[in-house]
């Protein structure tokens, strides 16, 4: 039976698995943000140009501790979750063979 996730064998894979979507995520949070500019400087101004750059920072920590959180809390849950459901792991982290 192959195995899969974290339980592999191999790290690299098992961390480039975990990596590229992140890093995808952000390339498009980054395009998201870009366009949200160009819309808001040619159809509303510089003013609001200016109040749309000043909450990019914000928003980029917000989903810098959301990247973080699901990181951490990944691995804890699901064991969590079978105990509430009467030791039943298939139903919160179903596994492909």
């Amino acid at each position: 039976m192959r195995q899969s996730g974290l339980n592999s064998g191999n790290l690299e894979k098992d961390y480039i698995c975990f990596a590229v979507p992140t890093v995808l995520s952000l390339l498009v949070f980054s395009l998201y943000s870009m366009v949200d500019g160009i819309f808001v400087g040619q159809l509303i101004g510089p003013q609001a140009l200016a109040a749309v750059n000043l909450g990019a920072p914000f928003m980029n920590v917000l989903f810098s501790v959301a990247v973080l959180l699901a990181w951490e809390l990944a691995p804890s849950l699901p064991p969590q979750w079978a105990r509430e459901n009467g030791n039943r792991p298939a139903v919160c982290l179903p596994r492909t063979s």
